[in-house]
């Protein structure tokens, strides 16, 4: 890659071997990844963390790659027309990711897409502080994959120079290794898994579905083009567009659209009205794409696959779509039903009744006991609120004051503390707190 700095051009020379190590060899790592859907794996796991498939024969490609290490830079004032054809049809560059552990397996959210109708669309699950792994494979053009690494100085050799016999003999002896050059980051990610065969094998209708939604989260949450990052990744059913919030420490936005039911409409509106597809901005000349709607410098080698009327359907479907946040994977329904049937009071199925009517975030788990300070709380949403459904007994005197010395000992503790109360109406209520059950609509 070149590097402009000051003024001038500066090319990789090699990379740097750490002072005393003798050799790379110490950042050499090998990974499995998961030809389904992209995850990668420990070389000791047989199963694969995202999708579960068997990683054994062709269902598992193993990687060998060299993390990348710090490299020395050397001033070039021309490069030749072989250079600057390879430079222009660019790397092949492979991304895997692998989902944050907790102790109940790993950390990511799940959620739902439905028109109108009820009908299932996608399938949204939100994975932060995930780790990516980005592979760079060698030149596009090239007729063999990785690079030929000397890992004893740290170059890397042309496809010819392993075998010449041009090398003297009295050369250092060399310690090849073909590898891929590697970097692992920790980012927030979305992956939107397409549930329509016929939208998921047809690549002109999904690239150009995930620049147009790309371009709607800009617009949508005022964004940058480069603080979120897209991809496409997987194959068969597993097959998935990849988003990722690139600044460090996250933005805050993907998790948006798994949490709050319109978000997504908003970014599909957006998307609609970039692409011509409103009377304020319809432009009769563009035929598939152009400048101020899908071609970006970012999306321009793609070209040949944006159409903007192949997706105009899908957009329109997705500007009245809900998302339904599943809890703990379990599907909007089963998990309402398993609340209600936990309930001791008719105003706790109220409660939750409002919400449904509404497909507002439902709670992660009722009737949720409390160590310290000792209590028990009608509801509970990850990761550390609590909702209490007050009736009519809270409000007497010897009740009131017990309720507040135990609530107070619970923001003491960190937990978040949401008073319902049986003389309000319910949804009145919950608009006053969007951030946990999400935005009522008027």
């Amino acid at each position: 890659t070149t590097v402009y700095h000051e003024g001038a051009k500066w090319q990789f020379a090699c990379f740097f071997v750490p002072i005393g190590a003798g050799s790379l060899q110490q950042r050499v790592v090998t990974r499995k990844l998961c030809r389904h859907c992209a995850a990668w794996s420990e070389q000791h796991e047989d199963r694969c963390p995202n999708c579960g498939a068997e990683l054994a024969g062709t269902n598992a490609e193993i990687v060998t790659f060299l993390e990348m290490p710090n490299v020395r830079l050397e001033r070039r004032e021309r490069i030749t027309c072989n250079e600057e054809e390879r430079q222009l049809r660019g790397y092949a560059i492979q991304v895997a990711f692998r989902f944050a552990a907790v102790e109940s397996g790993a950390r990511f959210v799940d959620a739902d897409v439905r028109t109108a109708d009820g009908r299932p669309l996608l399938a949204l699950r939100y994975a932060p502080a995930a780790t990516l792994l980005t592979l760079n494979r060698g030149w596009r053009v090239s007729r063999s994959t990785d690079f030929v690494v000397d890992l004893a100085t740290g170059e890397v050799v042309s496809e010819e120079e392993p075998g010449s016999s041009r090398r003297s003999p009295k050369a250092p002896k060399r310690e090849l290794a073909r590898l891929a050059l590697a970097v692992q980051e920790t980012r927030n990610l979305l992956l939107v898994r397409l549930l329509d065969p016929e939208l998921r094998d047809d690549p002109v209708r999904r690239t150009t579905l995930r620049i147009a939604l790309h371009r709607g989260l800009g617009q949508a949450f005022q964004l940058e083009e480069l603080e979120i990052g897209t991809d496409e990744v997987g194959s068969g059913e597993q097959r998935a567009l990849l988003f990722v919030e690139e600044a460090e420490g996250g933005l805050g936005v993907l998790r948006r659209l798994v949490e709050e039911p319109d978000a997504l409409a908003q970014v599909a509106g957006e998307a609609l009205r970039l692409c011509h597809f409103t009377p304020e901005t319809a432009r009769p000349d563009c035929d598939a794409a152009c400048s101020e709607c899908l071609l970006t410098y970012s999306s321009a080698r793609l070209a040949r696959f944006l159409d903007r009327f192949a997706v105009e359907d899908l957009l329109r479907a997705l500007a009245g779509c809900t998302v339904e946040r599943r809890s703990d994977s379990v599907p909007y329904e089963e998990q309402l039903a398993r609340l209600l049937a936990r309930c001791e009071s008719s105003l706790e199925r109220a409660f939750l009744e409002a919400l449904a009517s509404r497909r507002l975030r439902l709670p992660d788990d009722a009737q949720t006991l409390i160590e310290e300070p000792r209590c028990r709380a009608d509801f509970f949403y990850r990761p550390n609120v609590l909702v209490f459904i007050d009736g009519p007994h809270h409000d007497r005197p010897t009740v009131v004051p017990l309720d507040e010395r135990v609530r107070r000992a619970l923001l003491a503790h960190g937990y978040r503390v949401v008073v319902l109360r049986y003389d309000e109406p319910w949804l009145e209520q919950i608009r006053r707190y969007p951030e946990v059950f999400g935005p009522v609509s008027s």
